[in-house]
């Protein structure tokens, strides 16, 4: 379990991964790079809430979480989307 969670600046440290979320519609987050297009291509990756895949393009791991249907978002979809972010990056 975490006991704290530190924020640093991006001069600090490259960090060990990047978290993107996007829709059931494959759709991203406004901000979102477009270069991860590809891997929202894969047929695993479907955008249900709470589904999370990591990609390793070599540069950097990235962290693809799913939000569910943009239209259904709530508080249960955003919780489903943190603690998936927390299980991956924990394994």
């Amino acid at each position: 379990m975490y006991q704290s969670i530190e924020m640093a600046s991006r001069a600090d440290r490259k960090p060990s991964a990047t978290v993107y979320f996007f829709y059931d519609d494959k759709s991203l987050e406004r901000g979102a790079k477009s270069s991860i297009g590809a891997a929202l291509k894969r047929p695993e990756v479907t955008g249900s809430a709470g589904d999370a895949h990591v990609v390793d393009d070599g540069k950097q791991r990235i962290v693809l979480v799913g939000l569910g249907d943009r239209k259904k978002i709530d508080g249960r979809a955003v919780r489903q989307a943190g603690a998936s972010v927390v299980r991956t990056l924990d394994t």
